[in-house]
């Protein structure tokens, strides 16, 4: 727990407002993975129902990930030397 809040903080002074939001993006998703891990059930209890949204949660989060990662080579190619150029000319 302590590394996953050392990323955290890590993630949250990236600098430019596009990488804080995929930070804080990031943050919840794992955020509510640590609520569904400490106040779900046992996997033993679980009934066919809890399966199916368990794997349906599970499969959107990797999703997220996915999107996340493209997303970010994307903002890497097109979006970083602006970005770099607006944070250079401070505020106005």
């Amino acid at each position: 727990m302590g590394l996953t809040f050392d990323e955290c903080g890590m993630w949250l002074h990236l600098g430019g407002s596009y990488w804080q939001r995929a930070s804080w993006d990031a943050v919840a998703v794992i955020a509510a993975g640590l609520a569904l891990f400490a106040y779900g059930p046992a996997l033993t209890q679980y009934r066919p129902r809890q399966w199916a949204t368990a794997i349906l949660i599970i499969a959107l989060i990797l999703a997220f990930f996915y999107f996340l990662a493209r997303s970010l080579q994307h903002a890497e190619r097109i979006m970083l030397p602006r970005l770099e150029r607006i944070e250079r000319q401070g505020p106005r």
